[in-house]
């Protein structure tokens, strides 16, 4: 059915004067040759196919308005009635009636656009005639039409019941026998008379295997098989075959030690179809092979039953394929604990039979954490524990494929090595010169070296004149390392090699350590190789930690210190270092240091604080001239024409350092020789109450 939600275009007056114009510039076509058909009772009868030439005169040029056709259609039949014209010519409008009196509508059609179209399906259970009223919505109307019906025939009528019903259920089974029985018949759900099913029974002797095949085409409805041991009351099932597609196969060897009458179910399955046809080929031959009796590990058919292994061979299992002694799994559990890796075959001959296995870590067997399916000669599972605690697992070894049973193995084997739940660091990987990770001033711990694994590599940069001082941390209880140094020319050529190296640390014990001094005049890269001690008796892994220290060359000789050697401080608050200030309230002195080089043209000189109260400002003074006397809690160091060189603000650890041009800063020029201390507050528990101090001083000489 077509409708429309669309308004119907106005009619009236309005309507009749714009139709009117229409009329007045269009002839009508005069009746059509199957007039009059004007009501129900002179319906133009209807075929399947075209009727062309009909034409919709009313109003202006006519009052016959509508015209009526019949159709007779058989039970089960489906039509469809189009209607085609145009609709700029005039509106015209459906109506599908059942009854001889146009009463009973079935269907209508009243769009707003070219065409339409009506259909229906006859499920009365009968013949029945049906009308069809082509009408103008509004007059004048003057327009041709033609009518095109296509019917689609009710589906084929199943046929009678077959030659050897009844046998719908399991106590009126009847006798099939050996080879092909055909023009056999199932009813599904869509019949009227009901499902259908039949059943059927045929005797087995010991040893001997039946195969059932049942040929028939599935999209005609779909049939499945069933087969009991029992006859006369099916309730203990040994074979099945299910499947969506042609036909289905039960195969049985029968092994009871007695000859055994099977009984089969032939079963509709599914639903939306009437009937189909079918045929069976039952075949029974000896069996070419017995299988063994059940395992010593049975029943052991479920994830609840596993039965347990231990490392080592467990053979002369048994498995059942989807052939004549059905499906039988097999499940075996072993636990593996920390750190362990667990390795497990599963030996059998592929052309007796094909074997799959499945791993699982939890007690449901829903966690699959393993499988092997090949189909080839045996399967492998690995499984490592890194959890920190026991897993039980638990493998399914199953048939793949239809054979009656295969012979199989089982072996496990394990290796338990702390180095499992040892990962990579997060430098990894940093396995060569070329991927060396950077680092710098400072310890980096928590890293780890493998024997299985390459080396760990890492490159530093050092100043000229600096000091390099490596340290290895580890317990060579754990696995011994060394510690190999590399200068950075040796990059793609021999770094590495645990020969061309500037140092090494290989002593055997705990910890390893190396020292370089860079004296070449720039800053260059260096390599630390560390590497785990691959002699056979060594363990395969180790963690270690990483501290790298970059000591600056210092410059300056310390002068006017705080330790009573010169003058004394001013409140008696003499310090026990010869090279730091007056004790301040952190009950130490004062130290300044500086670093770098005294070359005024290179720049690269940083005067440090260390010693000082936290959080205080500090303020780096410069003199041109020596002198020694009491100074607030502290000693004045230097006179004459003084200089405050650059400010800073000391750390949580009493450290300040500058970061400035010291060059630009002091106005410095090379032949000048000058003199430097720190002189910083110290409100909160001022030694001599004065609320600041001063550092010992340094005397260098630029060049």
């Amino acid at each position: 059915m077509r409708f429309s939600l669309l308004t119907k275009p106005a009619t009236g007056v309005l309507a009749a004067l714009a139709l009117g114009s229409l009329a007045t510039a269009q002839v009508c076509p005069g009746d059509d040759i199957y007039e009059p058909n004007d009501d129900c009772a002179s319906a133009t009868p209807l075929a399947v196919g075209s009727l062309s030439n009909l034409a919709m005169i009313a109003g202006t040029n006519a009052s016959n308005v509508p015209d009526f056709y019949s159709y007779t259609m058989a039970d089960g039949e489906a039509v469809v009635i189009d209607v085609l014209f145009l609709h700029a010519n005039g509106d015209m409008d459906l109506k599908l009636y059942s009854d001889a009196a146009c009463t009973t509508q079935i269907d209508s059609s009243g769009s707003v656009s070219d065409n339409e179209q009506v259909e229906y399906t006859n499920n009365t259970g009968g013949a029945l005639t049906v009308t069809l009223k082509v009408f103008p919505w509004n007059v004048p109307v003057c327009n041709d039409y033609s009518i095109n019906l296509t019917s689609t025939p009710p589906p084929a009528s199943c046929p009678d019941p077959d030659a050897l019903e009844p046998n719908d259920d399991c106590a009126s089974a009847v006798a099939l026998s050996t080879g092909t029985t055909s023009n056999l018949t199932v009813w599904g759900t869509s019949n009227g008379s009901g499902i259908n099913p039949d059943y059927y029974t045929f005797t087995v002797q010991d040893g001997e295997v039946a195969t059932i095949d049942c040929l028939f085409t599935d999209v005609d409805g779909d049939i499945d098989l069933r087969l009991y041991s029992d006859a006369g009351t099916c309730a203990t099932q040994v074979g099945y075959s299910g499947s969506t597609t042609d036909n289905e196969q039960i195969v049985h060897l029968n092994n009871t030690g007695a000859a055994v009458t099977y009984t089969l179910y032939v079963q509709p399955f599914g639903s939306g179809w009437d009937c189909n046809n079918y045929e069976l080929n039952l075949d029974i031959v000896p069996s070419g092979f017995i299988c063994p009796a059940a395992d010593a590990f049975e029943p052991n058919d479920d994830c609840a039953s596993a039965a347990a292994l231990a490392v080592g061979s467990s053979g002369s299992l048994s498995v059942y394929g989807g052939g004549a002694l059905g499906l039988n799994e097999d499940f075996f559990s072993y636990t593996a604990v920390n750190n362990e890796a667990v390795t497990i075959d599963v030996l059998f001959i592929d052309a007796n039979g094909d074997i799959d296995v499945y791993l699982y870590d939890d007690a449901a067997c829903t966690n699959q954490v393993g499988y092997g399916g090949s189909t080839t000669d045996n399967e492998q599972l690995t499984y490592t524990n890194t959890s920190g605690a026991p897993v039980t697992l638990t493998m399914k070894t199953r048939s793949w494929g239809s054979f009656d049973c295969n012979d199989y193995e089982v072996v496990i084997s394990s290796v338990i090595d702390p180095c499992l739940s040892v990962v990579e660091d997060a430098f990894a990987p940093n396995h060569d010169c070329a991927s060396a990770a950077p680092v710098t001033d400072g310890t980096y711990p928590g890293l780890a070296t493998f024997k299985t694994v390459a080396d760990d590599f890492f490159s530093v940069d050092v100043p000229d004149g600096a000091t390099l001082n490596v340290d290895v941390l580890f317990l060579t209880a754990n696995g011994d390392i060394d510690c190999y140094l590399y200068d950075g020319s040796t990059l793609g050529t021999t770094c590495g090699d645990k020969t061309t190296y500037l140092d090494n640390g290989f002593t055997g014990s705990d910890n390893e350590d190396m020292t370089w001094t860079n004296l070449t005049g720039s800053t260059q890269t260096y390599y630390i190789q560390v590497n785990l001690w691959d002699n056979a008796g060594n363990e395969d892994c180790n963690n270690y930690d990483l501290v790298i220290d970059i000591a600056l060359p210092t410059m300056g000789t310390s002068m006017c210190a705080g330790d009573g050697s010169g003058i004394p401080c001013p409140c008696g608050n003499e310090s026990a270092d010869p090279e730091s200030g007056c004790l301040n309230s952190t009950t130490l002195g004062a130290k300044c240091t500086a670093t770098g080089s005294n070359v005024v043209a290179n720049d690269d000189a940083v005067f440090h604080l260390s010693q000082a109260p936290a959080g205080q400002t500090a303020v780096l003074i410069q003199g041109t001239t020596q002198i020694a006397i009491p100074f607030k809690d502290g000693l004045l160091c230097m006179g004459t024409f003084t200089r405050r060189v650059e400010f800073a603000t000391v750390d949580a650890a009493g450290e300040a350092s500058t970061v400035g041009s010291i060059a630009t800063n002091a106005n410095l020029f090379p032949g000048q020789t000058r003199w430097y201390q720190w002189w910083h507050r110290d409100p909160v528990g001022s030694v001599c109450g004065n609320g600041s101090n001063t550092s010992n001083g340094l005397e260098i000489t630029w060049l």
